[in-house]
């Protein structure tokens, strides 16, 4: 594949983001994903977190994603710089409304009831018990502890002058919803960050895009938008479906390269252990087994990839191939303090998914859809940058 191609676009202007207008060719189309760009084949759908999954967020983990087949998905994720705010993770919900952002503010602010009445009741039942209480708060500061926590919690509530957009008390997950286009977006600040301020602001920094509009302008793409990224260091990930393959999931993660610097071989070899990687696997042995490990090139950087044979049970299990099911794990890493897209590190994963489809992808097929997105792979052209 002629990956210059890339590069040639012509500048357009769109509603709601100058685009780059890519050719498709050999049935494959670029999208942009972070700040790379893919080719892909046909129509294309991301998993997301469904609306009412925001309600239950752990901003310590990352959201569970579905696709609308029901394949649920881990791993997605979006993390830019805000000016002024510091690193904010950005969740992204599937389709949604006002109403969807109306019920997911009265389930987190049930939840914040419930956590202040158990501070009140905790800090009645040391006075109903004075006995046990003299042991237990002999100088009365955990009663006086919990009353302080009840007065703290707070409840979601509109932001001024913004009917799509709701904003949490301290220490909530999120700090703030915000409905964009129809998607919401749940954002949580790193601590250090103003939940009211990022509430004025959130709608702002997402600009609406449709999918295989690649941006001219400096951006996070994410599924159907552009994230604005200060700094130009964020970070995303995505699982994604093609819809004329739909036993083929690739996902697609740019991190910033971590310190110390993970080798190539430690990581593929990590990934490829059985549960650890690929979704649903109880099993997992290199397909190639004389040369696991085969060298992989990404936007001129080197790395390496694996092929695995997986067999999954249970709802996964690809029954009409004795549960046997093929994968791919790729990573480049980059080099902290590298220029923009030298310093991220890149992972690509592709799995199939045979009980997905009436005629699932053979395994020649598999490795030769692999290799062409691999090679379509480039960092999108920064426009701060003289061409």
């Amino acid at each position: 594949m002629n990956r210059s191609m890339i590069f040639t676009c012509l500048a357009f202007a769109a509603a709601a983001t100058t685009s780059l207008s890519c050719p498709a060719r050999d049935g494959m189309r670029s999208e942009c994903v972070g700040d790379f760009t893919l080719q892909l084949e046909g129509d294309i759908e991301y998993a997301l977190v469904p609306a009412q999954g925001l309600a239950s967020i752990d901003a310590t983990a990352m959201p569970q994603t579905r696709f609308s087949d029901g394949l649920w998905m881990q791993g997605s994720r979006i993390d830019v710089d805000v000016a002024g705010l510091g690193p904010v993770k950005l969740y992204q919900s599937a389709t949604a409304s006002r109403r969807d952002l109306a019920a997911i503010a009265e389930a987190l602010n049930a939840a914040l009831a419930q956590r202040k009445q158990a501070y009140l009741d905790d800090a009645r039942w040391l006075d109903e018990h004075p006995d046990a209480a003299k042991d237990m708060d002999p100088d009365r500061r955990e009663r006086m502890s919990l009353l302080s926590k009840a007065d703290k919690v707070g409840q979601f509530l509109a932001a001024s002058g913004n009917a799509d957009t709701v904003v949490g008390p301290a220490e909530s997950t999120p700090d703030v919803l915000s409905l964009v286009g129809d998607h919401i977006y749940a954002a949580k600040t790193s601590g250090s960050g103003s939940p009211a301020r990022l509430g004025a602001i959130l709608g702002s920094l997402v600009k609406q895009r449709d999918a295989f509009d690649v941006p001219a302008e400096r951006g996070l793409c994410v599924p159907g938008a552009l994230v604005a990224d200060d700094r130009g260091s964020g970070e995303v990930a995505v699982n994604l479906q093609m819809r004329n393959r739909p036993d083929i999931v690739v996902f697609f993660e740019q991190s910033d390269a971590a310190e110390p610097r993970q080798s190539a071989k430690e990581f593929i070899s990590a990934a490829t252990q059985p549960g650890r990687t690929f979704v649903g696997s109880v099993e997992s042995k290199p397909l190639d087994r004389i040369r696991p490990t085969h060298a992989l090139r990404i936007d001129g950087r080197e790395g390496l990839g694996a092929f695995a044979q997986v067999r999954r049970e249970g709802a996964l299990a690809n029954t009409a191939d004795k549960d046997l099911d093929w994968a791919f794990i790729g990573y480049v890493p980059g080099q902290a303090g590298l220029t923009h897209g030298q310093s991220y590190d890149i992972t690509l994963k592709v799995e199939r998914f045979g009980r997905f489809a009436r005629q699932p992808m053979t395994e020649a097929e598999f490795r030769a859809l692999v290799e062409r997105i691999a090679q379509g792979i480039a960092l999108r052209p920064d426009p701060a940058s003289p061409r």
